[in-house]
């Protein structure tokens, strides 16, 4: 497996760093990726380095009832809004990392997991979830 090679962020970034000192959930930024980098350990080492991440779960295990979906307004990159039935649950991996698990559930039944560890994001619009949604 290729090693990532996470930034040093210097200390004379102070402004940014007050902020990830005063508020635990804030992150510096989101790294999105397709389910090939799934990686717990990775998500972890980010964590750690305030970086958020956003990806499909590799292994989502079983499908959630149907009654946890609810419809939500998604503004899409374009800028057209959608109407999608989602839902969303705390996740605890292997590591024992807990994640944002969110799945879109379509027309046909098939539910698509997505995870992230940005817990600070109210709702899926400007945030990347509509890559995936």
């Amino acid at each position: 497996m290729p090693q990532i090679q996470l930034p040093v962020f210097p200390a004379s970034c102070t402004a940014i760093t007050d902020e990830l000192a005063f508020e635990p959930r804030l992150h510096r930024f989101t790294l999105v990726f397709d389910r090939e980098g799934y990686s717990p350990a990775l998500f972890a080492r980010l964590k750690t380095q305030r970086i958020a991440i956003l990806t499909y779960h590799k292994h989502p295990g079983e499908d959630w009832q149907e009654t946890e979906f609810t419809p939500h307004q998604v503004t899409l990159q374009n800028g057209d809004t959608v109407t999608l039935p989602l839902a969303e649950r705390g996740t605890q991996l292997g590591n024992g990392l807990w994640v944002r698990e969110i799945r879109r559930l379509d027309e046909k039944g098939h539910q698509t997991s997505i995870l992230s560890t940005d817990f600070r994001a109210a709702d899926f619009d400007g945030s990347g979830y509509d890559t995936f949604l």
